[in-house]
């Protein structure tokens, strides 16, 4: 497929994040824009294969609010065996960031982050939201981009079929992959002319038959 690679956009900046917030985990997930569903795209940090069925309500109410929503604390909702053991004060927030281009939301930016019960999060969220911003930008890029591709591929279908209806094929030659249709194109085009035909090719493959078709179509 013609597009960028977003791991490539994404990755960095989200280990940079990951990296500089002390976040647990950090994943972009994507709508589809077929039947609005999530799908993961990208994890840093712990990686269950549940995550997103598991936080599944939450992260359509934010999607349905068109707000970021800040769960103060999830220790009890996830498996923490593999984790550091958290201190007597500390706890798992949830941040769930929409990752919008103008009204439209392309999908979403979670993070889970290690904090003091009694430490805000507010600065942590006004970072997130300038990433998001940027995600954006590489999410609506790919998708613009992706459009013109099928545009374009369904272009050339549409083409390769009018071409292939309108080019009759001469009689006695057999064959209609793509490279035979390209002979028959040729023939076509070259018969009408006063143009000087040279025919080459090894023996055995049909030149004389390509050389009766141009003379059958041809005026002179």
């Amino acid at each position: 497929e013609s597009s960028i690679n977003l791991e490539d956009v994404l990755r960095p900046v989200m280990q940079h994040v990951t990296k500089t917030l002390n976040l647990r985990r950090s994943t972009i997930s994507i709508l589809s824009p077929d039947d609005g569903s999530l799908q993961l795209e990208e994890t840093i940090g712990h990686n269950e294969k549940d995550y997103l069925h598991q936080h599944a309500s939450i992260f359509q109410e934010t999607i349905q609010k068109d707000t970021c929503m800040i769960i103060p604390d999830i220790s009890n909702e996830i498996d923490l065996s593999n984790d550091t053991p958290l201190k007597e004060n500390e706890r798992i927030a949830l941040i769930c960031m929409p990752i919008k281009t103008g009204p439209e939301t392309l999908g979403l930016l979670t993070v889970e982050k290690r904090a003091h019960r009694k430490s805000s999060l507010q600065s942590s969220t006004q970072i997130l939201t300038l990433i998001s911003r940027v995600m954006a930008q590489a999410l609506n890029f790919r998708i613009r981009l992706a459009e013109r591709f099928s545009l374009l591929e369904a272009e050339n279908e549409r083409l390769q079929q009018q071409i292939s209806t309108s080019i009759t094929k001469p009689k006695g030659i057999i064959g209609n992959a793509s490279t035979m249709q390209a002979v028959y194109a040729n023939i076509s085009q070259v018969a009408p002319t006063q143009a000087t035909v040279l025919i080459r090719g090894e023996s055995g493959v049909g030149k004389e038959l390509v050389a009766w078709a141009v003379h059958y179509a041809s005026p002179r």
